[in-house]
C-alpha cells in the first residue's frame, strides 16, 4: 500500500502538481497584501486575528470552488484518466490487488487535501505575521484562542471532510466516465449540496451542512453527526469504487 502512495504522489510531483498546491495555498497573500497597502477592494471592519485569518481564507477557498475543481480533476485522472490512457494495464501488472490499487490511489489523494489544508494554515498564518499582525486591524496576541474560534476552526475542517468526500465519489464515477464526466459529475453534487442548503427542515442532516451553511448550528451533537456522516460515506464509496473496480474487464 506504502509503495502505491509513493508512487502516485511521485507521479504528482512529476506532473508539478505541488506547485499548483503551492500558488491555491498562497491565496492568502494577496488579502494580506491588500491590508497591508491598504488597496480599496480590501474592507475590514474592527479587528482580525491569526485563527480568523486562516480559517476564513480557507472557506473563502471554498465558497469560490477552487479546491473542489482541483481535486476532483485530480482524483478523477488518477485512475479514470488512465483507465482512459491504458497506463492502468501496466499498474495492474504490478498490482497484487486491485482492491488495494484503487486504495493507495485514494488515500494519495487524501494525503494531497491534507497538505492543502496544512499549507493553507502555515503560508496564511506567516502572511498574517508578516503583513497584517502591526497594521490596526490585526492582533500579535497570536495565541488568544476565544469560544467563536472553536467554530471558525470546525468549518474549515468541515470544509476538508467535504474534499474528501467529493474527490472519492469523483473517483469512483471515474472508473465508468472517465475524467471530464467526473469533474462535472463532482461540481453538480456540489452544488446540489448547496441548494440543499436552502432547506431549513432537512439541511442539518444532509452531508457538508457546516461546510456549506452559513447559518449552521456547530452544536457537538450535529458537528459528531456531519462529521461521522462524510467519514461513513467516503469508506462506503471507496469500497464500492474497489469493488467496481475489481470486476472491471481489462
Amino acid at each position: 500500500m506504502s509503495n502505491i502512495i509513493k508512487v502516485e504522489l511521485y507521479k504528482m510531483y512529476k506532473r508539478k502538481v505541488f506547485i499548483a498546491l503551492l500558488i491555491l495555498s498562497s491565496f492568502s497573500l494577496l488579502y494580506a497584501l491588500g491590508v497591508f497597502f491598504q488597496w480599496e477592494f480590501v474592507e475590514i471592519s474592527g479587528r482580525i486575528d491569526l485563527i480568523t485569518f486562516y480559517t476564513v481564507m480557507w472557506s473563502l477557498l471554498m465558497m469560490l470552488g477552487i479546491p473542489m475543481i482541483m481535486f476532483s480533476f485530480y482524483a478523477a485522472s488518477i485512475l479514470g484518466g488512465e483507465i482512459q490512457e491504458g497506463q492502468i494495464l501496466l499498474e495492474l501488472s504490478g498490482a497484487k490487488s486491485r482492491q488495494k490499487l484503487v486504495v493507495g490511489k485514494f488515500l494519495a489523494i487524501v494525503l494531497l487535501i491534507s497538505l492543502c489544508y496544512v499549507l493553507n494554515f502555515l503560508l496564511s498564518s506567516l502572511f498574517y505575521v508578516l503583513f497584517i499582525a502591526s497594521t490596526e486591524v490585526g492582533s500579535t496576541a497570536f495565541l488568544d484562542f476565544q469560544s467563536y474560534h472553536v467554530v471558525l476552526v470546525m468549518k474549515s475542517l468541515s470544509g476538508f471532510l467535504l474534499l474528501i468526500f467529493l474527490a472519492a465519489l469523483c473517483l469512483a464515477f471515474s472508473i465508468r466516465f472517465g475524467v471530464f464526466r467526473s469533474v462535472i459529475f463532482g461540481l453538480v453534487i456540489y452544488m446540489g449540496l448547496k441548494i440543499l442548503m436552502y432547506l431549513p427542515t432537512i439541511n442539518r442532516w444532509i452531508p457538508g451542512f457546516l461546510a456549506l451553511d452559513g447559518q449552521a448550528d456547530f452544536s457537538a451533537g450535529v458537528m459528531l453527526y456531519q462529521s461521522g456522516l462524510l467519514l461513513l460515506l467516503t469508506v462506503a464509496v471507496i469500497l464500492y469504487a474497489a469493488e467496481l473496480f475489481r470486476r472491471q474487464d481489462f
